[in-house]
């Protein structure tokens, strides 16, 4: 177990790139379930272009929980591009096991979700591996709902997982699609 500091959560941009690279790598490093795996790891330049340009990107956001300067958990979110679909952006959240079940992932996503209200952003999304039941109930905790299954859709150790579809709405909804 580790011992906790106090945790801090930062904003990050590309400035930042070799810290979260260097957290990025200690993660990918674990295998988690859950997970995606990189078995050639992560490359400075795909970190960089992962990162909100500034902190006046509309586009993408990135915030991690950090304790005693070392990245702890960290969360990313990407808004779509295509303009029927620039209301909302799908993220991706992982926490170092040693600080799972702190709090941590709730206050990443409510650092995610106020700023999606700011940028104008009214639907998060999100794919979640099924099995990963500990962070199911996180996001239903949050208000998010399962919205489908892709079948299959993820091959580890030869052997065929579900990726479990959920979203939230954080802004408004028209009265016609309630």
């Amino acid at each position: 177990m580790h011992r906790m500091g106090a945790v801090k959560y930062k904003r990050v941009y590309r400035a930042d790139c070799e810290w979260v690279h260097d957290f990025m790598t200690r993660l990918f490093a674990l295998r988690l379930r859950g997970l995606s795996l990189r078995p050639e790891g992560i490359t400075l330049a795909e970190v960089t272009d992962y990162l909100p340009k500034d902190i006046d990107d509309q586009d993408a956001f990135c915030v991690v929980a950090e304790i005693n300067g070392e990245i702890v958990a960290m969360l990313t979110f990407s808004r779509y591009t295509r303009v029927d679909y620039r209301h909302c952006g799908d993220f991706a959240m992982a926490v170092l096991p040693g600080y799972w079940r702190r709090g941590i992932g709730s206050s990443l996503l409510q650092e995610l979700e106020q700023w999606c209200r700011a940028a104008g952003v009214r639907k998060i999304e999100l794919g979640v591996w099924a099995g990963n039941d500990a962070a199911v109930r996180l996001y239903e905790r949050h208000g998010y709902h399962h919205e489908g299954c892709r079948k299959n859709s993820i091959l580890r150790d030869g052997k065929f997982l579900d990726m479990l579809l959920m979203g939230k709405m954080v802004g408004a909804v028209p009265e016609e699609n309630r």
